[in-house]
């Protein structure tokens, strides 16, 4: 479990730095990609064989100790607190009676540590995320239910011409998004079905959204949200990578669409920013959306006009580092095959024996 946590962490900083470093270096679509690994890393929750530079060689969590800190079962000794002699001073009969308490709770913990099953802070935290896991997985489970309900109920059909997902007008939908695990359906607002050039692009992205699979991409997303649900990182990550998503669809749109509606398009975002405010369960939901909060369209605006394409040097750069951090994060620690001065002695011992008792 820690050994899951720990590379899946350090996965996380990695691609969080080739980000950083190669943005504006590589395509959008390749830096959405980059999420991917870190996906994988996250669901999966064993390590694929050994190397020696995994980072489970650093950060071995076989080196610390688990400490008990109870038992559970046994039985309990009958035995009291003898009682001090009553003539001693106060002084002295108080010290008496903390001695002879310390003595019985030593005694009581022979006892438990003899007869009962000890419980280790390890059990205890693997306890914690289990009822942590399965939390956050209902909660998540009952937004998502609750949403696909309220779609169900207010959604009426719009014939697009050409469009191969199912397109709805709702009210329950602040911008247009695309929903739904194994019939996905494109939901657009009243305000977008209304305005020619707004549906055009918005059923760009969301069709782009559907090509790259980002339903099922939303919904592993969420999954693994539930899995490492205690971890800032993995919280961070999801929010970025839907934000990169966002920003591979950009760029998949005007492509479907054409240079010419590159301005077009970003007036468009900004029109559907300004109708949106953020909500505590965006990150929650299962739904692509074509305008996040605003504090995401400046970057968004900046990317169409940039217009980023992969350099050679930064692939060869990305494609590197990325094989690398894979090795280091998905295998597991070498095993020490250098043998103790301790386990040296007894192999000696018993090569000397066996040569004695040799004729």
């Amino acid at each position: 479990m820690i050994e899951w946590a720990v590379t899946s962490s350090v996965l996380i900083l990695v691609v969080l730095a080739l980000r950083r470093l190669l943005m504006g270096r590589i395509s959008l679509r390749l830096q959405y990609g980059l999420w991917v690994l870190v996906l994988l890393r996250l669901l999966v929750p064993v390590s694929l064989g050994t190397t020696a530079v995994s980072v489970l060689n650093i950060a071995d969590p076989a080196r610390f100790p688990d400490p008990v800190v109870g038992y559970v079962g046994g039985h309990t000794i009958q035995s009291s607190i003898s009682e001090p002699d009553p003539s001693l001073s106060q002084e002295e009969w108080q010290a008496q009676y903390e001695q002879n308490q310390a003595q019985w709770q030593t005694e009581l913990d022979a006892d438990q540590a003899e007869n009962g099953t000890a419980i280790t802070l390890g059990t205890v935290l693997l306890g914690i995320w289990t009822v942590g896991a399965v939390s956050m997985g209902l909660w998540l489970l009952w937004v998502n239910v609750h949403f696909a309900q309220r779609l169900r109920r207010s959604r009426v059909p719009l014939a697009v011409e050409g469009c191969s997902r199912p397109v709805y007008v709702t009210g329950e939908v602040q911008t247009p998004c695309l929903f739904g695990l194994f019939q996905p359906s494109i939901y657009v607002t009243e305000e977008a079905a209304a305005d020619e050039t707004v549906l055009r692009h918005s059923l760009a992205h969301e069709l782009t959204h559907y090509r790259q699979k980002d339903h099922i991409w939303s919904a592993l997303r969420c999954v693994a949200l539930a899995l490492h649900w205690y971890n800032p990182l993995v919280w961070l990550a999801v929010a970025l990578s839907k934000r990169d998503g966002e920003l591979s669809c950009d760029a998949g749109a005007v492509k479907v669409l054409g240079e010419d509606e590159r301005i077009p398009y970003g007036r468009t975002l900004v029109s559907l920013v300004a109708q949106r405010s953020l909500r505590p369960g965006d990150l929650l939901s299962c739904s692509t959306s074509m305008a996040e909060g605003k504090g995401s369209i400046q970057e968004r605006i900046a990317q169409l006009v940039k217009r980023p394409q992969t350099k050679k040097t930064a692939l060869i750069a990305l494609v590197c580092v990325a094989a690398l951090a894979v090795v280091f994060t998905f295998g597991g620690g070498a095993q020490d095959r250098t043998p103790s001065r301790e386990g040296f002695l007894s192999s000696l011992e018993d090569a000397q024996s066996v040569s004695l008792s040799l004729p």
